[in-house]
């Protein structure tokens, strides 16, 4: 089942980290397929907007005019065995993800612009 992960607090950082996800499930085959379903959704689904950041609007409300609001965007494949082992059997299909990710990082960070973020972190 495609979209499950699993979290686990860490009391010492305060932080939760993801302990288990379907992607760590993948197989190498599976990848092209994966790719599809979200070219498919990704051409599907409206355009980002000022709405889709509410957290950014919230710091940019609170703190923009004393500091420097960080955006973000990312690019990258999932280090898991069925990825990594991907970009070697399926380097097609590999390269239309991250494709997808710039298009859609690029759309992202044209919309933090506008709302008045100046800094953006792409990791």
């Amino acid at each position: 089942e495609k979209g499950w992960h699993i979290n686990r607090f860490d009391p010492v950082s305060q932080t939760f980290g993801v302990l288990d996800s379907w992607e760590n499930h993948l197989q190498p085959e599976d990848i092209p397929k994966v790719v599809e379903e979200m070219e498919k959704e990704f051409s599907n689904r409206p355009p980002l907007k000022e709405e889709d950041f509410p957290d950014e609007r919230k710091l940019l409300d609170m703190f923009g005019e004393e500091l420097a609001v960080l955006g973000g965007g990312g690019i990258g494949i999932p280090y898991t065995p069925g990825w990594l082992q991907a970009t070697l059997l399926y380097p097609e299909a590999v390269g239309r993800y991250l494709d997808l990710q710039v298009g859609n990082t690029l759309e992202s960070i044209k919309i933090q612009a506008k709302m008045g973020i100046k800094v953006i972190n792409i990791s």
